[in-house]
């Protein structure tokens, strides 16, 4: 891919996959996936919710997971185009979405799992003619995504407090603020010697031709110049 100043050429997918970022996202997409299927499959019976008959707890808690899955995918798709995106303001704008994205979601998370937790315990046993495997693990899920979800936060926060992350990169700087260098490019000229470091031999003064100048090319008063 050809270099353009911003690092492209430089874009690697599989570090992408390891950063502890995307890592917790497509663990929280598999935790969101399984809490909207299981409610989806296992929590209904005859139209009617198994959780204590309460249509509430099935609906909320297979919604979260659906938006949950949804944005998730959105936000995978941003980490692996964040490098095509050369203005700083917009990056910072992004991780900031991210720490209120994942911050309301892992409280959402929390809600829906005590919302199970409670139906669940008001549930009476004879209620439930199937799906108990799948209502516990909707529960569990639950559970797993609130430490998933507030992770990530916290992940994001740190990124946009301490400014180091690799979304923040020097090399990905806004090209029109003049600093669009990249890192390596900058190393090497800030190696280079600057103003008069070049030499630290003893200074000669500035020859003065101002004289000179106006002087004849000889000083021979036999010389006469030709005429034509």
């Amino acid at each position: 891919m050809e270099d353009t100043g911003h690092g492209f050429d430089s874009f690697d997918p599989v570090a992408v996959l390891k950063k502890p970022n995307v890592i917790l996202r497509l663990i929280s997409l598999v935790f969101s996936i399984i809490v909207a299927a299981c409610l989806s499959s296992d929590a209904w019976e005859k139209g009617a919710c198994q959780f204590n008959s309460d249509p509430g707890a099935c609906n909320y808690g297979w919604a979260v997971g659906v938006l949950s899955s949804c944005t998730i995918v959105a936000f995978l798709c941003v980490d692996f185009l964040v490098h095509r995106i050369g203005d700083l303001q917009t990056k910072k704008m992004i991780v900031l979405a991210d720490i209120i994205f994942f911050g309301l979601w892992s409280f959402l998370w929390f809600v829906c799992f005590c919302y199970l937790t409670d139906s669940w315990r008001k549930t009476p046993a004879d209620k439930v003619t199937h799906g108990w495997g799948g209502m516990k693990a909707s529960i569990a899920f639950s559970f797993f995504s609130i430490f998933t979800c507030g992770s990530l936060a916290i992940l994001a926060y740190i990124r946009y407090q301490q400014n180091t992350g690799d979304d923040f990169l020097a090399g990905y700087d806004d090209p029109s603020s003049g600093s669009g260098v990249q890192p390596a490019m900058r190393s090497a000229y800030s190696s280079l010697p600057t103003g008069n470091s070049f030499g630290s031999g003893p200074r000669t003064q500035p020859v003065d031709n101002s004289e000179s100048d106006t002087k004849p090319l000889t000083s021979d008063p036999a010389y006469q110049p030709k005429e034509y």
